[in-house]
Order: structure tokens, then C-alpha cells, then sequence
């Protein structure tokens, strides 16, 4: 039990340290840092992995149109000057979605857009 504790722990900052790269933060390590105690640390902060993943995918894609937006801009297009400070925007049914369910990545995307 002492060797899956051991080997808990450092897996456990290997997660911390490979996450802080990305400059994400996990909670604290448990003080008890018995095995029972380090596994349920790894299940509460993994559940956590998935929107910190969208969040920073997110983040891409809106750095990477307005990257887009303001070279085509540099380069004489006026198509996007409309929508500087603009804050409402079609929604799904003028836009062509015809679900009705735009997925949460898109509205994320809008709405810091």
C-alpha cells in the first residue's frame, strides 16, 4: 500500500506541474495522503480536465479569428468593420441552424467575439 501511496503522490504532481504549464491549477494535494486519499484527489480534479480543455480550446479559436480579422483588415477588407462593438448577434434560426441547439463551444466563441 506504502508503494501505491508513493507512486500517487508523484503522479499527482506530475499532473500539477504538466497542468501549470498550461497555466492551469489544481486543488491542493490532501493532507492525508493515504492512497484512498490521493485517488480521490486524482477523480475530483480529472472531472475538471474537460472544461479547462474547452475553455483553452476556446480561447484558441477566438485568438485565432481575431488574428484573422484584423490582418484581413491590415490588408484593405472592410467586411468586419460592422461588427467592432457590436454585442448582439443573429441567432441560430437567421443564422441557419435549423437543431435549434448550437453547440456550447459556438455561443463561447459569439459571445466574446
Amino acid at each position: 500500500m506504502e508503494e501505491a501511496r508513493v507512486a500517487g503522490v508523484a503522479a499527482a504532481e506530475l499532473y500539477r506541474v504538466a497542468l501549470a504549464g498550461f497555466s492551469g491549477a489544481t486543488s491542493p494535494l490532501p493532507a492525508d495522503a493515504s492512497a484512498y486519499g490521493i485517488l480521490a484527489w486524482f477523480k475530483e480534479n480529472v472531472a475538471k480536465l474537460p472544461e479547462f480543455v474547452g475553455g483553452a480550446m476556446d480561447f484558441g479559436a477566438l485568438l485565432c479569428a481575431t488574428n484573422l480579422c484584423k490582418t484581413l483588415e491590415k490588408l484593405g477588407c472592410t467586411h468586419f468593420a460592422g461588427l467592432k462593438g457590436r454585442r448582439e448577434f443573429e441567432g441560430p434560426l437567421e443564422l441557419g441552424e435549423t437543431s435549434g441547439e448550437v453547440a456550447k463551444p459556438v455561443r463561447n466563441f459569439m459571445k466574446y467575439f
